[in-house]
């Protein structure tokens, strides 16, 4: 019986790291503690991050931050939730000064409570745009 127990436990650890995989590829991911999900659009003169919590209440504030492939995260914006106003329970951000669409780059979120507790969550990979969907359309 103890095998089938290790068995299904190495199943699931094999599916939850395959899952992890997917899903950096997407432009959507929700976190681990399940407290927000942040949503990523490329917009033609800049990147719209968009974040829905389950209680946004409990934050002072976000640190959006921007890795462009040299290994370095670096703020991009930042979001005081205190004075934030949510539209429709979404409170949005944008990078003004984006990645090359031709570049994949990523994203992160760094998290302070109210009880000045920090949370770094891993990144979003937001995949470089088809080089064919920038041409003259």
């Amino acid at each position: 019986m103890s095998t089938r127990i290790i068995k299904a436990f190495t199943l699931t650890i094999l599916c939850a790291i395959y899952a992890a995989g997917i899903q950096a590829q997407d432009a959507r991911v929700k976190s681990a503690d399940n407290e927000f999900i942040m949503e990523i659009y490329r917009e033609p003169t800049d990147v719209r991050l968009v974040f829905y919590f389950t209680d946004a209440s409990k934050y002072s504030y976000l640190i959006i931050e921007k890795e462009e492939g040299d290994g370095q995260f670096r703020q991009c914006a930042y979001i005081d939730l205190r004075t934030q106003d949510s539209y429709g329970g979404a409170i949005e951000a944008k990078d003004n000064y984006p990645t090359s669409p031709l570049n994949d780059c990523q994203y992160r979120v760094r998290t302070v409570t109210t009880d000045r507790i920090e949370r770094i969550y891993p990144p979003l990979r937001l995949p470089a745009a088809k080089a064919d969907s920038h041409e003259g359309k």
